[in-house]
């Protein structure tokens, strides 16, 4: 299919899904007048939300995100990390609106950074800037980002503005730009006791999904700002996130908003014009005696990356998802419960209650559902086989220079570039497969070890990038301001999480682990040049005589899944 057909089909595929959310909902007032509601959140306080927010965010549509959860599988690790797309998405409202109060309030007098009206517009794109998650947020998103729809989708994005958005960005924007969205949000703005008149006039759904996706018009320059707090290096998204995962972990990450929001300020930076000419703009910028914070928050980033978005368990059971989906990801129509999965968008109806509903003893859905989810339902994760880490590559413990060091490196990036693609991953575990089957002498055994015994996980370590990219300046006029990379060693930092903190994973079923480890071992030499050391065996915590082989599909059905929740909790 053409790139302009699937992007056509793409399009009207959104507007369906956002036609079935919108269907019967109206938006009302529940007072006489346009005022805010307060809304208590745990991680901000109180926070007031105006009437037209209010009205969208009671929507189907971003109720939905209630159904969503922020961090995917990490409360099989950390039980009460649970919290949602929409609590997210309201402690973003309430960060934009603390930081346009510290922005303004440097001013002086001297007129306001932010006015009411922009507020409003960024407060409105915090809304909705995630309406286009689904089911696990960013697992979904390694889900779709392969299908060709998606690409076609993503790409007219990136040829338009220039940008390149993450996957759920691409879907907020056409739901935003969507003719029903936008008949919607016309209704809103009709009615005099939801919308007051500065909404009315100045707040537009173009520059709301623009702002999404990173792109402000290069014609205002002003607008840079305004869009990186939204979408940017500190953006409010960031700063909720960063905060929100770690308390409802209960993790002691934690970073100084208050600095922050003290020092925060936007300040002039130059760019490239449309004429080619150097042009004047501003950019959210925190500046010399704000280091600190900024420091804070990169290093928390970091952080959770290592005790949270890449815990083991967590890992596990998004290889399962991931393994489960993979037909789908490679352009097979796949059937989740009793629904068809055949293109992106209907990713979109699925939330993580379409997973969790497996759980419930009389789910129908049970008996429709594939070995995967049903296990990854009931918590029957697979186990770690071998965990690889470059910490644990024989050679890299010499000086640089040595030839045993030279080739572990070598071999380790070798390993890690094909590693990092699901092509790689997937011919690697097949010759793994392989492998296997030919050590087992147990004919039951052997003829039950498949593909799907063996699960790799990958993941990429923190992100830098954008922040590399940053200017710091000083505090008063006359100093030249500094790139962020001359005060902190961002890419040293990224180095050194990957070298110490990151760790790849080589999971499978229970009753194959001795001897799906002894053969990653073998053929990771065999494939790289490079050994593990006895310490990657050892982290790996392979019983010297295998567990019983996991229960087949059928005896899942013996034994109720609340009381195998219990026998699972360890």
């Amino acid at each position: 299919m053409s790139h302009a057909r699937l992007l056509a089909d793409f399009k009207a595929r959104i507007e369906k899904f956002v036609e079935c959310y919108l269907a019967n909902y109206k938006p009302f007032p529940d007072r006489d007048r346009p005022e805010p509601r307060i809304i208590h959140d745990p991680v901000w306080g109180s926070n007031e939300f105006f009437s037209w927010e209010v009205a969208i965010l009671d929507s189907p549509l971003l109720q939905r995100l209630r159904l969503v959860k922020q961090v995917g599988f990490a409360h099989l690790v950390y039980p009460a990390a649970r919290h949602s797309r929409f609590d997210h998405t309201l402690g973003v409202v309430s960060v934009v609106s603390r930081i346009v109060r510290g922005l303004n309030s440097k001013r002086r007098g001297s007129g306001e950074a932010v006015d009411k009206k922009t507020e409003y517009a960024l407060r409105m794109a915090a809304v909705l800037h995630d309406v286009g998650h689904c089911l696990l947020s960013h697992v979904a998103e390694r889900i779709y980002s392969r299908r060709p729809e998606y690409r076609a989708a993503a790409l007219e994005l990136s040829n338009r503005y220039h940008v390149s958005p993450k996957p759920h960005e691409v879907m907020s924007y056409y739901i935003i730009k969507s003719r029903r969205f936008v008949e919607f949000f016309k209704e809103i703005k009709r009615d005099p006791l939801i919308a007051d008149e500065t909404f009315r006039k100045y707040v537009h759904l173009d520059f709301i999904a623009k702002a999404i996706i990173g792109y402000w018009d290069r014609s205002r320059p002003l607008e840079r700002f305004h869009v990186e707090i939204i979408n940017g290096p500190l953006d409010a998204d960031k700063l909720d996130y960063l905060a929100r995962d770690a308390q409802f972990a209960g993790l002691s990450v934690v970073y100084d908003f208050n600095r922050y929001m003290v020092t925060v300020r936007s300040t002039e930076e130059s760019f490239v014009g449309l004429d080619g000419e150097d042009q004047e703009t501003q950019s959210l910028r925190l500046p010399m005696k704000g280091a600190t914070s900024l420091e804070q928050i990169l290093i928390s980033k970091m952080m959770l990356y290592s005790y949270l978005y890449h815990q083991q368990k967590a890992l596990s059971a998004e290889a399962m998802l991931l393994e489960f989906f993979e037909p789908f990801s490679r352009g097979e129509t796949l059937r989740f419960g009793s629904a068809p999965v055949e293109h992106p968008v209907d990713l979109l109806y699925l939330t993580d209650e379409s997973l969790e509903g497996l759980l419930h003893p009389s789910a129908a859905a049970l008996e429709e559902a594939s070995d995967l989810p049903r296990r990854l339902a009931l918590r029957r994760l697979v186990k770690r086989a071998l965990v690889i880490s470059r910490l644990f590559v024989v050679g890299l413990e010499y000086a640089s220079g040595t030839p045993q060091r030279d080739n572990a490196v070598r071999g380790f990036t070798e390993m890690d570039r094909c590693m990092s693609s699901p092509d790689g991953r997937r011919e690697f575990r097949g010759k793994l497969v392989d492998l296997v089957r030919t050590q087992i002498d147990d004919a039951d055994k052997r003829n039950a070890f498949h593909e799907e015994s063996v699960l790799i996980s990958w993941p990429k370590p923190p992100d830098v990038s954008e922040a590399e990219h940053m200017i710091v300046p000083f505090e008063h006029d006359g100093g030249e301001p500094t790139a962020l990379t001359k005060l902190f060693p961002l890419r040293e930092w990224a180095y050194s999480y990957a070298a110490t903190q990151w760790k790849g994973y080589v999971f499978c079923q229970p009753g194959y682990r001795a001897h799906v480890q002894e053969a990653a071992i073998q053929l990771i030499k065999d494939t790289f040049g490079i050994e593990m050391s006895d310490e990657a065996k050892a982290l790996s915590g392979v019983p010297s005589v295998d567990e019983k082989l996991s229960p087949q599909p059928h005896e899942l059905d013996e034994i109720p899944p609340l009381l195998r929740l219990l026998e699972e909790s360890d």
